[in-house]
């Protein structure tokens, strides 16, 4: 599990990178030392993240997922992965309604009525 996160502090960008690779072995380890108590490695990577995850953190997340707006210049794609890579970090078990809610959200209008007329049930269909 390789895991890089960017934390303002004092108006400047920290970059955790050393510290966070610094616990990427022990992640592994305990994984592999408690790998019963834990269904996959995705549980043990959600349980890990929730537990060592910076609290700003989620609230940067919430605050530009509320207010992300597709660009008029922006791939349907990049829209995509930035508003899944934020709901991932609000909440890892985020339900695929609530995914497709922000997706919605923030949409050009210009391409809400093709989305629509799709009707999509999972995040993967938009």
């Amino acid at each position: 599990m390789t895991i890089i996160l960017k934390v303002k502090r004092s108006g400047t960008d920290v970059d955790n990178t050393k510290q966070l690779i610094k616990i990427r072995r022990p992640a592994k380890q305990g994984f592999a030392e408690n790998n019963t108590a834990f269904e996959s490695w995705s549980v043990f990577k959600a349980e890990f993240l929730h537990t060592y995850s910076f609290p700003t953190l989620k609230q940067l997340a919430s605050h530009r997922l509320r207010n992300h707006q597709q660009c008029h210049d922006e791939p349907v794609i990049e829209y995509y992965t930035d508003v899944m890579k934020l709901c991932k970090i609000i909440d890892y078990n985020m339900t695929d309604v609530s995914k497709l809610d922000h997706l919605y959200h923030g949409l050009k209008l210009s391409l809400m009525k093709d989305v629509l007329r799709r009707a999509p049930t999972m995040p993967s269909e938009f």
